[in-house]
């Protein structure tokens, strides 16, 4: 299946919905489903086809609303620790989302394993959520990656009072140029994205 034909309309969606007409966003939104729906089967269909295993997603975007900012199937790979899958106005990513009481920890235990993570490929990323309201996100790109950002998001931990509403994302993001650029090989560098985040999770 080649994917080329409908991420530009779809990226754009998120920056134009709110000047559709109501019938045209309900068929953008529901073309947008289908296919990012299609995009992970094809996802299923190649780890099934390498590692014999099965991936469960959530599919059915229940929270896909007109102020959603993205769309995204997730998969419980352990108890602190989802798969996402997702789509934005700038990006397709891949990327594990960590729920722990001990991120602090985790950052500097395992720092040497994410280094070698983020430094593998241009496309990897790290950021801290709060979700907590007036407390800016932290992202840094496998580009920006020093001790000085990676020290920033421990802090910014630290002085997280209620830790329970944080997330950590780590992962690959491959931005609108890039995926359009790649058209249906976007599977299979999204696939190997997949392979290598699901191998650092288990890693932690």
């Amino acid at each position: 299946m080649e994917f080329n034909g409908f991420l530009t309309a779809d990226f754009d969606y998120f920056k134009k919905k709110d000047k559709m007409t109501k019938e045209e966003y309900e068929k953008t939104r529901n073309d947008i489903k289908l296919h990012f729906r299609k995009y992970c089967y094809e996802l299923q269909k190649q780890y099934h086809k390498i590692t014999g295993g099965v991936l469960e997603l959530d599919k059915e975007f229940h929270s896909f609303t007109k102020k959603s900012d993205e769309i995204a199937a997730f998969s419980d790979i352990s108890q602190k620790s989802k798969l996402k899958i997702f789509l934005n106005s700038e990006f397709l990513g891949v990327t594990i989302e960590l729920k722990c009481p001990n991120y602090e920890e985790l950052l500097q235990d395992k720092k040497d394993l994410i280094w070698e993570f983020m430094l593998s490929n241009k496309h990897t990323f790290i950021e801290y959520l709060p979700n907590i309201k007036n407390v800016k996100n932290i992202r840094i790109l496998s580009h920006e990656l020093n001790s000085k950002n990676y020290e920033n998001i421990i802090n910014a931990l630290k002085n997280t009072q209620n830790k329970s509403l944080s997330l950590i994302q780590i992962g690959y993001l491959f931005n609108k140029n890039e995926s359009i650029k790649l058209g249906k090989d976007i599977v299979r560098n999204a696939y190997d994205a997949l392979i290598k985040t699901l191998e650092l999770n288990k890693a932690f």
